[in-house]
């Protein structure tokens, strides 16, 4: 039998949400009620997805501009290279014309392809994708994160999956230094809960200055990956975490280049 606490908790927090929600249903009679009480508990209580703010838009475009300058940069001095490879061909061999491929000179470059663009760690023929195991309720979790972060809520479902599938659970106690500035980064970080602190030092100084701190569905380390360059600040934490890292390999195939 219930008790009274929980009685007063159903009339007071419940049964105002369920009680018009059920009339409406009655009343509509839709063919999907699911949906339809999404929509409606949407509307009636104005929840709204997360959208990137002016400043976020012009990050990004600021990042993807630089990228693209760079991508091409690459491709200019790949095609100069080419060009002086073929020339030393020809002295060899004069009776030669080598068969100049268009796909090869070609410098109309790729949306979102990073400094990185032709490295090692960028080659889509050379990612095999990972996985590490999950429970649906993690998986569900991770995927209302990444629609939450202006840095995936564009991407395709197939492309969120292989994401998900990849990211790894990190279990962190407390005051553990995650990453640390100047260091490489080979990964990015979700955080699922517990509460971290971004420390930064100024050039010349070896004092750490607090900056920012991070929270659950937050974002970090991702710009040692879009860059290239080392960690920019350490990030400490202040309690126990759960963190989910993403590995550069996957971000460079499946984020970069999307």
């Amino acid at each position: 039998q219930m008790d009274s606490a929980n009685k007063n908790y159903l009339q007071e927090k419940v049964d105002v949400i369920l009680g018009p929600l059920i009339k409406n249903i009655v009343k509509e009679k839709p063919e999907k009620p699911i949906p339809f009480m999404i929509e409606y508990l949407k509307e009636k209580f104005e929840i709204h997805e997360s959208k990137p703010t002016e400043a976020e838009k012009e990050e990004i475009a600021a990042l993807k501009k630089e990228i693209l300058e760079l991508k091409e940069k690459v491709a200019q001095k790949k095609l100069e290279e080419s060009d002086e490879t073929e020339g030393e061909d020809e002295e060899e061999e004069e009776d030669f014309e080598p068969k100049i491929n268009p796909k090869k000179h070609s410098l109309i470059p790729r949306t979102a392809v990073s400094a990185e663009a032709f490295g090692n760690w960028n080659r889509d023929e050379d990612y095999k994708p990972v996985e590490h195991p999950k429970t649906t309720e993690q998986k569900k979790r991770l995927l209302e994160r990444l629609n939450k972060i202006f840095m995936f809520q564009n991407l395709d479902k197939k492309s969120k999956e292989i994401i998900i599938k990849a990211m790894k659970e990190e279990i962190i106690t407390k005051d553990t230094r995650v990453i640390n500035q100047g260091e490489d980064g080979k990964e990015l970080y979700i955080v699922d809960s517990g509460n971290l602190s971004c420390f930064m030092k100024e050039p010349g100084s070896n004092d750490e200055k607090l900056v920012k701190e991070y929270k659950p569905g937050n974002l970090f380390g991702e710009l040692a990956l879009l860059y290239n360059a080392p960690r920019a600040a350490t990030i400490i934490s202040n309690t126990n975490c759960v963190l989910w890292s993403l590995d550069r390999g996957t971000f460079n195939t499946i984020v970069k280049n999307a």
